[in-house]
């Protein structure tokens, strides 16, 4: 697995008929992330997207609400990743 930067460009240099898919997820439970205070995800969920992407010949799958925000982020300015910054 590659970083999203990455990804798109490392497509072109793979064999024909193989298609590398960014997978990302944040914390996944159970010993991952033992000492990380924090929600994680189960792993059962998450293979089932990474298996749902490949069959859907998905390009990328982010696999939790922290990838989806980390994801958006940048456009969506700092508050998108930290609502505690607009939190009164």
């Amino acid at each position: 697995m590659t970083g999203p930067a990455l990804a798109p460009g490392n497509r072109s240099v793979y064999l024909p008929g193989m298609k590398p898919i960014g997978f990302h997820v944040g914390y996944v439970d159970p010993d991952m992330a033992v000492g990380v205070d924090a929600p994680k995800s189960t792993a059962g969920p998450v293979a089932a997207q990474a298996l749902d992407g490949i069959v859907s010949g998905a390009h990328e799958v982010l696999a939790d609400d922290l990838t989806r925000r980390v994801k958006a982020g940048p456009a969506a300015g700092p508050a998108a990743l930290c609502p505690q910054l607009t939190a009164a």
